[in-house]
């Protein structure tokens, strides 16, 4: 029987307390985004939203007069992130979500350098929520998994459709999100990178629900190697989401999928060339999955 206490859960996550040591190096190696990759873009509402569903209540996200800032938030726990709309932003329209979790040791506004992932994300109609790092304890986890709830009173949100991804600490946290058991349910599709948690630790925790997934991790990454971590993860996912384990070639350069899950969910491990520190160049492939 597996326990979900604080003491018994936060186990796993004390050998991993070093991760925010190991990548503060992603501060000074990350290359820095142009304007435009994490500036707001306009959405084509009446192209591409037609069937999206309305809000009740529209909410007319008070704060982003500046689109290129955002506006800044902080969660109950006290960790600071800023939200970015379409520049456009339609508040009667209830928009996908897409939480983007630090690495280690970055704050928000290096992160959403570090991704370059905003401009295309709102282009398609995303709205955007950046966070800065915090030490991985089961607490800052759990903190950090309910962003969306505290979007939801402000921001025209589709429920359903709630994303996160990110690198390193950030791949572990948007692992986290899914498996802990306070937080199932909360996220559509994860697609944690260079994440830094093991499948002998990952395989600790019940299940969730199956959910789309979509792994990826560097050949060259020595701070988590594979097999443990990346592909040892994405088997934890083909596991609880009943794919066949033998994965099979997509058109997705450098990814396999594990086929046949349950509740026609996707689930993908994706790789690619260089170190811990390389967010991999799958931008388009990222925002292409979630938007299944």
């Amino acid at each position: 029987m597996i326990k979900t206490s604080k003491s018994s859960i936060s186990q796993p996550f004390i050998k991993l307390a070093a991760i925010s040591i190991l990548t503060a190096m992603l501060q000074a190696c990350a290359p820095v985004g142009n304007i435009e990759e994490t500036t707001p873009q306009k959405f084509d509402y009446e192209k591409n939203a037609g069937d999206w569903p309305k809000c009740e209540k529209p909410r007319p996200a008070i704060g982003t007069e500046i689109p290129a800032i955002g506006k800044k938030m902080k969660t109950a726990g006290e960790i600071s992130f800023f939200v970015k709309v379409p520049a456009n932003y339609d508040p009667k329209v209830a928009h996908p979500l897409l939480v983007l979790y630090a690495p280690g040791g970055q704050s928000a506004s290096q992160t959403d350098r570090y991704y370059k992932i905003t401009g295309e994300a709102t282009g398609r109609g995303f709205i955007v929520a950046v966070a800065r790092d915090k030490r991985p304890a089961i607490e800052a986890l759990e903190d950090l998994g309910s962003i969306p709830d505290q979007l939801a009173s402000e921001f025209c949100i589709n429920k359903k459709r709630v994303y996160a991804t990110g690198h390193s600490n950030g791949g572990l946290v948007s692992n986290a999100v899914a498996f802990l058991p306070s937080l199932h349910n909360k996220f559509t599709a994860i697609a944690p990178s260079a994440g830094g948690i093991r499948k002998q630790d990952i395989e600790k925790y019940k299940c969730p629900k199956p959910m789309s997934t979509m792994v990826l991790h560097n050949t060259g990454d020595t701070y988590f190697p594979r097999p443990e971590h990346g592909q040892g993860v994405a088997e934890y996912w083909a596991k609880c989401n009943g794919c066949n384990p033998v994965s099979q070639p997509t058109k997705i350069k450098g990814c396999v999928a594990y086929p046949n899950c349950k509740s026609n969910v996707t689930t993908l491990y994706c790789e690619g060339p260089g170190g811990h520190s390389r967010w991999p160049d799958k931008n388009k492939e990222i925002l292409d999955f979630f938007s299944q």
